[in-house]
């Protein structure tokens, strides 16, 4: 039996849709706004580097044709694409909105292979603005952040619709910055993280290639 292999989430199918080995691939629509793209194979490939490069490269072609895309983890799969359908109905409004966030948009990855330790940046007890209440729970919605990172950033900000941190795989990394950055201005963030970088070498701040917003698509199946 074969199964449908969940790829991404568009906001128009695409004229051309890419092709997984010369597998099917078909647009399912969600709503009005939005629109499942996936592909029917004989069986679900073996999670690794392979199947993932290979996922990947269908999303990557994707991204090139529509002007929004939420790229799906690997592994979303079903017997029936009306089962996919169905997994994601419900949350046609949320992707619209993420489609929205992305449009025009890619990721980049900046990695620090030797950064300091992630902190909790301290919410000001003098801020009257807030009760001891209000104070407690900003604090614990704040996520850890490198230190210093955003007076550091503060020239990054114009360029960065988005920012996401993570900690690191310690094999490799210390921690990853994703940032969702527009397509057309990319050469400029570049430029402002190229100061970035320089201002602190011991970190080792390394920006990859650019790459579909897959840390920007909470909205969709994983």
């Amino acid at each position: 039996m074969s199964v449908w292999w969940a790829l991404a989430v568009v906001d128009r199918a695409p004229d051309a849709l890419p092709s997984i080995d010369g597998a099917r691939v078909e647009a399912f629509a969600l709503g009005d706004h939005a629109t499942l793209i996936a592909a029917e194979l004989p069986a679900m490939p073996a999670a690794g580097l392979d199947a993932l490069r290979r996922h990947d490269a269908a999303v990557r072609t994707l991204a090139e044709q529509v002007p929004a895309v939420l790229p799906v983890r690997f592994g979303a799969h079903a017997s029936e694409p009306a089962r996919l359908v169905e997994r994601l109905r419900g949350r046609e409004d949320a992707l619209h909105r993420g489609l929205e966030r992305v449009h025009g948009a890619v990721q980049v990855t900046v990695r620090a292979m030797r950064g300091p330790p992630l902190v909790v940046a301290p919410v000001d007890e003098r801020d009257a603005s807030f009760g001891p209440g209000a104070r407690f729970l900003r604090q614990r919605a704040r996520a850890p952040r490198p230190p210093g990172w955003d007076a550091l950033t503060r020239a990054l900000r114009p360029h960065v619709r988005a920012e996401r941190v993570d900690e690191g795989d310690p094999r490799v990394d210390a921690w990853r910055v994703y940032h969702l950055v527009a397509r057309d201005g990319e050469p400029a963030y570049r430029t402002e993280l190229a100061h970035v970088v320089a201002l602190v070498p011991d970190w080792q701040l390394v920006a990859g290639a650019s790459s579909p917003p897959y840390a920007f698509a909470a909205e969709v199946l994983s």
